[in-house]
């Protein structure tokens, strides 16, 4: 007998489980990448430092599809930069496919008196989708259990952002340049309350000030299987530890976004 195995079966000893799908190890973070992009806030009031369009770049948004509907999920204070404050409505996609800038209809988030704790907002994209503005494609898929369970133990955590000191917007051109980053970490004590936390390992050598929003991911073995779980958002971030806000606790966003 052949001590071969299957071509099928190598490929699968070094993959991860992303969903429904499998992906190489060393493709999991351009593979998580193509769920993110820069939050593009357009500002209605003019100001000489957005330049002559009004936009500016304010972290990362994370693009998920839960009940076949479409949804951007930031934290709060990405509209509360120091340089522009943006109304609700004002986060932007950008479409390839046409080379516009299409907003959201709708914003669901925290009562004022919560925002701090809370600190996510989530945006509605579902009609531009369905008029085949926005390709249905690239939306992570949340499921159910993803926002009423809590989070597994992790072996590993990670962010996929964009960190500001990488990505620009040139007015001139009329575009913007972006680098997605994923900062890996080990799970670690949290010095925020009501988050969780990791450390990087290896540590960071940049200011991570833009990942605000960036979806926080945890890898475990799940039936001798390694794969990946949305363990939740962005909120705090240092080159010493990363917080974000669990994934239970988004769950009630999209509760509401239901009502």
């Amino acid at each position: 007998m052949s001590g071969r195995r299957p071509l099928f079966d190598l490929k699968l000893a070094t993959s991860v489980k992303i969903g429904d799908l499998f992906v190489t190890a060393n493709s999991i973070a351009p593979a998580l990448s193509n769920y993110t992009q820069p939050a593009l806030f357009y500002a209605h009031a003019q100001a000489d430092h957005l330049g002559p369009y009004g936009l500016s770049i304010g972290g990362t948004a994370f693009k998920i599809r839960y009940r076949n509907r479409y949804f951007c999920l930031v934290s709060a204070h990405q509209l509360k930069s120091p340089n522009a404050l943006y109304e609700h409505e004002e986060l932007c996609i950008h479409s390839g496919a046409n080379n516009r800038l299409l907003t959201s209809h709708k914003a669901i988030f925290a009562a004022d008196d919560d925002e701090l704790s809370f600190d996510a907002i989530l945006y509605e994209f579902t009609d531009v989708v369905i008029d085949e503005r926005l390709p249905s494609s690239g939306w992570y898929p949340i499921n159910e259990k993803e926002i009423t369970a809590g989070n597994p133990k992790p072996i590993r955590a990670f962010a996929v952002g964009f960190p500001g000191i990488y990505n620009s917007i040139d007015y001139s051109a009329q575009s913007y340049s972006f680098t997605p980053y994923c900062v890996w970490g080990d799970e670690t004590a949290p010095m925020v309350p009501e988050r969780l936390a990791f450390s990087p390992n290896p540590q960071v050598d940049f200011d991570p000030s833009g990942m605000s929003g960036s979806p926080v991911f945890g890898l475990d073995i799940d039936d001798l299987i390694p794969r990946v779980f949305f363990a939740g958002l962005l909120t705090n971030a240092s080159k010493q530890i990363f917080h974000f806000m669990p994934r239970k606790r988004l769950g009630a966003l999209f509760r509401y976004a239901l009502e």
